[in-house]
């Protein structure tokens, strides 16, 4: 064949070829644009997908040292301490019992407390409390007749206060449900900053009990 002629038939297969090559590339172009734009549209997060916009509860575990609030007024009340801060003694025969005595010298330190068990931090509800008071350290106790006990015990002054568990921290609202902390109303007591240090006292016969034996006395109540 003279090479200025064309051969038509070679041609048309040639052009046959391309184009089919060329769709092939299109079709397989297409699929990957379909799968991406699927991909796109259906996010998927830990094997599950999203069908709408997903928002974190703006709620937070309560484990400790959470806020309190202080319920209405608190309903305030004066609480008294009462601690036995020496061993007794029991004064002897001889000599006479008022020559009898004991003396006491050390400090005690009383702090605040919750009426249930619960993990958070101090809180004076707005009152004149704080979280810790130390008491002086001397004292003397004399005996009033022979064979008697003596011993000397501290009234530690405390301001009670009803609080609760914040309803909002930081934003968060607390959720009771995994939350360790009460979600009641509990009362929250703390010494009074007022405490004097001559609040000790003496006790004789068998009101003496063993050092560090307590109780409370709470609001008005003569005890």
């Amino acid at each position: 064949m003279h090479p200025w002629i064309i051969d038509t038939k070679k041609t048309i297969y040639s052009s046959r070829s391309t184009f089919e090559i060329t769709m092939g590339l299109s079709s397989i172009f297409l699929a990957m644009l379909v799968m991406v734009g699927w991909s796109v549209a259906h996010p998927v997060t830990n094997g599950s997908a999203i069908t709408g916009r997903q928002v974190m509860p703006n709620k937070i575990c309560c484990r400790g040292n959470c806020a309190w609030k202080t319920v209405g007024d608190g309903s305030p009340r004066q609480d008294h301490l009462h601690h036995q801060v020496s061993a007794p003694i029991t004064c002897g025969d001889g000599g006479g019992g008022t020559s009898c005595g004991i003396s006491h010298f050390e400090s005690h330190t009383f702090g605040w407390s919750v009426s249930v068990g619960a993990n958070g931090p101090y809180y004076s509800g707005g009152f004149s409390v704080e979280s810790s008071w130390t008491s002086g350290n001397s004292f003397n106790c004399n005996g009033q007749k022979p064979g008697q006990k003596v011993c000397v015990w501290m009234n530690a002054e405390y301001t009670s206060f009803q609080a609760q568990l914040a309803p909002e921290m930081n934003g968060f609202n607390v959720d009771p449900d995994c939350s360790t902390q009460s979600t009641e109303i509990i009362r929250i007591r703390a010494p009074n900053i007022n405490n004097a240090d001559e609040n000790f006292y003496c006790v004789y016969g068998d009101a003496c009990r063993n050092r560090n034996d307590e109780y409370w006395c709470e609001g008005n109540h003569q005890c």
